[in-house]
C-alpha cells in the first residue's frame, strides 16, 4: 500500500470529505461502498483505512462539518430586534428544519442509516466528537452573557438542543400527525426554561 505524505493526506482528506457528501447525498450510508468512496477519489480501496476507520466515520465527519455550518448560518440569519424566546424558537425549529431538508442530515431519517451510524460510532474513539456543537456553545454563551438566558453551562445547553435534533429524527415512531406538534411543544418548553431569567 502506497504511502502518502502530509499534503497528499491532506488533499485526499479533503476529496473524501466532497466525495463522500455528494455519495452519502445521493446514495445514503448503506448503499455507498468503501470501494465507491475510493473510486471516487482515485486510490485503492485498501488505502481508505489510512483515513477511516469505516465509511461510518466518514459520515459522521461529514455530518457533523454539515451541522456546524448550519449552525453558524441559522446563528447569523436571526433576527436579534425579537423577544429572545422568539429568537430561540426561530433557532431551534429552522435546525429541526435543516434536519430535514439537508441531503446529508436527511439521510438520519432512512429507517436503518441512523442506528447504522449510532451503532458503528459507539466502537469509535474520536476524541471530542462534540466539536460540532462549537458555533451552538458560542451563541448560547453570548446570550448568557447578555444576560437573556440562564446562567448555566452551555455546553448542557447545547447538548439539550442536540437532544431535540436526534428526536427530530424519529418522524415515523412519533407518528407523522404528532411529529410537528410534539417539536413545537419541546421547542416551546426549552426557550421558556432558557428564557426563565431570575
Amino acid at each position: 500500500m502506497k504511502a502518502f505524505d502530509k499534503s497528499e493526506k491532506e488533499y485526499l482528506n479533503k476529496m473524501f470529505m466532497e466525495k463522500g457528501k455528494e455519495l452519502f447525498s445521493v446514495y445514503g450510508i448503506k448503499k455507498t461502498s468503501i470501494e465507491d468512496l475510493t473510486k471516487s477519489v482515485g486510490i485503492a480501496k485498501g488505502s481508505f483505512y489510512t483515513f477511516f476507520s469505516s465509511k461510518e466515520e466518514l459520515y459522521f465527519k461529514i455530518m457533523s462539518e454539515e451541522i456546524k455550518n448550519l449552525a453558524k448560518e441559522n446563528i447569523t440569519t436571526l433576527d436579534r430586534e425579537k423577544p429572545v424566546k422568539e429568537i430561540i424558537k426561530s433557532f431551534l425549529i429552522n435546525a429541526v428544519g435543516e434536519i430535514h431538508s439537508n441531503p446529508i442530515l436527511n439521510k438520519l431519517l432512512v429507517p436503518g442509516e441512523f442506528e447504522l451510524v449510532r451503532r458503528k460510532m459507539a466502537t469509535v474513539n474520536l476524541g471530542d466528537n462534540t466539536n460540532f456543537l462549537g458555533p451552538m456553545i458560542a451563541f448560547l454563551s453570548k446570550l448568557q452573557k447578555e444576560g437573556l438566558i440562564i446562567e448555566i453551562d452551555p455546553s448542557l445547553l447545547a447538548n439539550v438542543i442536540r437532544g431535540l435534533l436526534l428526536l427530530s429524527t424519529h418522524k415515523r415512531e412519533i407518528g407523522k400527525e404528532y411529529f410537528d406538534e410534539v417539536i413545537q411543544f419541546y421547542v416551546d418548553m426549552i426557550a421558556l426554561k432558557l428564557t426563565d431569567v431570575k
